[in-house]
């Protein structure tokens, strides 16, 4: 990198040493000699610019400072100067010679090695230099001329494409260090702008193709991400053979970055391409692979990064709900277990408890009419909703997965623990039972498996706040027991409606509904404390009388021949009695 140019008593100390360098034998180590090129006189204008340079490497914090002296010494070059007392010291100088001065200093970082911090500070302040003197040459060339409809060329254009067009034949240098700059500085500048020469934009992608089989990952990682935005541009009626030549880049640059995402053996370029590819209908199930990548980085981005940002989740088919939940929830990984949890229990509940987007909009605007000005808006957490509860569960399938050891018990006993607003929310008062419906059960037994599970945690099985919710909230043994007989009765209905239905498709989905109420209910009833006579009777006549139907679902059966073991006891006199 370029440094301050050097003083008198300190010129002459370096010319020393190098006189005493040259002068001793040349060793079987030493380094051979080189001609520096000739880069021209020294001049004012590379001195200000080198000290910019030299400024902005040393810490980030200091880049606001550099953007505002880089960009006066650029318009004094590229402007008429406002006074002449300013353009005395650079009245010489022209847009050409800023370019170049800012060019002499980029091709000074493409040696460093990607270990260097000084190398990531320079690109990231080339980047967001060019990307703030754009919008300053746009803002002046709109004053110029402001029916102006196609993008104006201005000196930071041009700096732009001059900067770009020395790099690009250096992304095929032999050097690693020197193809990683390269490809860095130019996929930083790619995705730091918002326009592109479109001879450049063609140029830049083709360069940017034949990086992305490197030898080494760091290329192919900086590559990936400038075609990440440049792929966005591609027509998607082009339709010709994957290849690299000029003719055909531009069909296959989409394929070809899917062909990494699957298939590059380094987790970061998986990880880049999978957080900076193009949300559309056509890539979302490549995206939704790497869920089962080899990498937990990579999975967990897709959890904690991708997923939340991809908007609602009842976009999702059926079948990728189900299969995200079960691969992050039984993840090996204990941080994608944890980030596909607070995705579950944070973002898909927001998701159904979110209003409608018109009455949200209409709020939102008369929020903003009352707001005093100046007063920003804070982002809050819908409140708690059984309804939003409700079709969350059922957008998992609760039916299918939710049977003993399906994925949507793990899901709701991730959501119990990390929601506790919807612990002390939920209630289950008579009007909870009166229609049963799958989801509701669903609800009634993670809430009290939950509880039951909480209060025996770390081998202590003694009174817990959570075991109180089950005696304040829940049914007591005998009102259950009622309960659970008339939800016997309905599944016998609806049983014997569908052996005799002509729409046996509609009647089967009934009793296959009804069953799994009962079933959830019977599991409720596998851990009451039966030391109460009158619910244990209730519910030992309950199990005998549902046993003696031959109709009751093979699953409802041994269900209720383990709750009847429960209730009869452990002793001679319930061995009887069973």
């Amino acid at each position: 990198m370029p440094g301050r140019v050097a003083r008198g008593g300190r010129a002459s100390a370096n010319s020393t040493v190098s006189r005493k360098t040259t002068s001793q034998p040349a060793g079987r180590n030493s380094s051979p000699a080189t001609d520096a090129p000739d880069e021209g006189a020294d001049s004012s204008l590379r001195r200000a610019v080198c000290i910019v340079f030299a400024d902005a490497q040393k810490s980030t914090a200091g880049h606001r400072k550099a953007i505002v002296s880089l960009r006066r010494v650029q318009e004094a070059c590229c402007y008429e100067p406002v006074s002449q007392k300013k353009g005395k010291q650079t009245e010489d100088f022209d847009a050409n010679d800023f370019n170049g001065e800012v060019v002499r200093c980029v091709l000074r970082v493409l040696p460093v090695r990607k270990s260097e911090p000084v190398g990531d500070r320079v690109v990231r302040f080339l980047g967001t230099y060019l990307s703030v003197a754009s919008q300053k040459d746009v803002e002046i060339a709109n004053q110029d001329d402001p029916d102006a409809t196609s993008v104006p060329e201005t000196p930071t254009s041009r700096l732009t494409t001059t900067i770009l067009g020395t790099l690009l034949p250096l992304l095929n240098a032999k050097d690693k260090t020197i193809r990683f700059r390269a490809t860095q500085i130019t996929s930083h500048i790619v995705n730091s702008l918002d326009t592109l020469d479109d001879n450049l934009f063609h140029k830049l992608r083709l360069a940017l193709l034949k990086r992305i089989h490197d030898k080494e990952a760091p290329v192919r990682l900086q590559a990936v991400y400038g075609l990440g935005r440049l792929v966005q541009e591609v027509d998607d009626d082009e339709d010709h053979d994957d290849s690299d030549s000029d003719d055909d880049v531009g069909a296959g640059v989409l394929t070809k970055l899917l062909n990494i995402l699957q298939h590059d053996p380094a987790a970061e370029v998986r990880r880049n391409l999978l957080l900076n590819l193009p949300l559309t209908k056509e890539v979302l199930p490549y995206l939704l692979e790497r869920a089962r990548d080899a990498d937990g980085s990579t999975r967990r981005a897709l959890y904690a990064r991708l997923l939340p940002a991809l908007g609602d989740f009842r976009h999702l088919s059926l079948t990728h709900r189900e299969k995200l939940l079960r691969w992050g929830l039984r993840d090996r990984d204990e941080n994608v277990r944890k980030a596909t949890a607070r995705l579950f229990r944070e973002r898909w509940i927001e998701d159904c408890a979110a209003l409608p987007a018109a009455q949200a909009l209409e709020q939102e605007e008369d929020h903003e009419q009352q707001q005093p000005p100046g007063q920003k808006q804070t982002n809050q957490a819908a409140a708690p909703s059984l309804d939003a509860l409700l079709e969350l569960i059922e957008r998992i399938d609760v039916v299918n997965a939710g049977g003993e050891g399906g994925i949507a018990q793990v899901a709701m006993k991730e959501f119990w623990e990390g929601r506790p607003d919807y612990v002390d929310y939920v209630s289950f008062p008579d009007t909870f039972w009166e229609d049963l419906s799958p989801e509701l059960a669903f609800v009634a037994r993670t809430f009290h498996d939950y509880c039951r599970s909480s209060g025996k945690e770390d081998g202590y099985d003694g009174p817990r706040m959570l075991d109180g919710m089950i005696e304040d909230k829940l049914p007591e043994v005998t009102k259950f027991g009622f309960l659970l007989e008339r939800e016997f009765m309905k599944l016998i209905e609806t049983v014997q409606l569908a052996a005799t239905s002509e729409d046996e498709e509609e009647e089967e989905e009934d009793s296959v509904q009804r069953e799994f109420v009962v079933e959830q209910m019977l599991h409720m009833a596998l851990t009451f404390d039966y030391s109460d006579e009158v619910g244990r009777r209730k519910m030992f006549g309950l199990m005998r009388e549902a046993l003696a139907n031959p109709e009751l679902p093979e699953e409802a059966t041994r269900l209720a021949v383990e709750v009847l073991r429960l209730v009869c006891g452990e002793d001679l006199r319930g061995e009887r009695e069973f």
